[in-house]
């Protein structure tokens, strides 16, 4: 096991960036869109389930379902949204309805 770790190629970020030139940064399986913002990837795509964490911008033209173990570091925009008990986003929510964009405010619940 040692001979075959220690023999391991390491990854070509050159070749990472022509595979993804060659398909329009879109993944063959998932048809999600990764677009590079700052080293930080997009997940772009029409309905969008999330059930692990993301470092980045999130955009769900349609529906995004964040599941409970769900973990979004960046702004997440959606259109329609269900979002699970135990689901973190470290960023701003924003609603996109139509043409306009508007940011949704959320509020604390107040301690009894």
């Amino acid at each position: 096991i040692a001979t075959i770790l220690l023999n391991r190629k390491i990854r070509e970020a050159s070749f990472r960036r022509r595979v993804l030139a060659a398909y329009d940064n879109t993944c063959a399986i998932t048809g999600l869109r990764l677009i590079n913002g700052g080293g930080k990837a997009e997940v772009q795509a029409a309905h969008i389930v999330v059930n692990g964490t993301i470092v980045g911008p999130v955009n769900a033209s349609e529906t995004l379902e964040l599941q409970s173990n769900s973990r979004v570091k960046g702004d997440v925009h959606y259109k329609s949204i269900e979002m699970q008990q135990g689901a973190v986003v470290e960023g701003r929510l924003v609603h996109h309805g139509g043409a306009e964009i508007k940011p949704v405010e959320l509020k604390l619940a107040s301690g009894a």
